[in-house]
């Protein structure tokens, strides 16, 4: 009884994610998807100008291009480290919703995830819990302004990581 009510209660938190990220039909680039490559993309020339070049060179850093990027992406733990020979598929829906998930992860490679996002200051009302079915974590930043959703499936070993901007809700 309590693996379904987790698996509902995930389940649900993931639909309410999905729902959230809804908005009206006039953002830009909403509900653009794209995979994200943990290889150097430095050779590769994207059509999409970036702001600044010091945006540009933080995204390249951390292996994601910037096409697959937001701000959003800046405030999250380097993904491309902490999931090494991983893809990482991205949806940046506007520059206030931003998920990502990784396919093939163990859960101790979550779990140290979920300690990065902890020492990123993801520290205050959060909610974690695990069971066989798989692991969550939801926390905000000290000053609410980034609301953040980890969640791992053991059976299809699966990682979502949402960050949500709660200033631009």
């Amino acid at each position: 009884m309590k693996k379904r009510l987790f698996i509902g209660l995930l389940v649900g938190a993931m639909c309410v994610g999905l729902v959230g990220c809804g908005g009206n039909g006039s953002n830009a680039g909403s509900g653009s998807s794209e995979s994200v490559s943990t290889e150097s993309e430095s050779d590769t020339e994207t059509d999409t100008e970036t702001e600044g070049a010091s945006s540009e060179e933080s995204t390249e850093k951390k292996g994601l291009s910037a096409v697959d990027t937001s701000v959003l992406t800046e405030k999250l733990p380097d993904m491309v480290s902490a999931f090494p020979d991983r893809e990482i598929k991205g949806v940046v829906v506007d520059d206030s919703y931003v998920r990502y998930g990784i396919d093939d992860v163990e859960s101790d490679t979550f779990d140290a995830y979920v300690r990065l996002c902890q020492d990123a200051g993801y520290v205050s009302n959060t909610s974690q819990g695990s069971d066989d079915t798989g692991s969550h974590y939801w926390a905000y930043t000290e000053d609410g302004q980034y609301y953040l959703e980890i969640m791992y499936t053991t059976s299809d070993k699966h990682a979502s990581i949402c960050l949500t901007d709660e200033s631009k809700q």
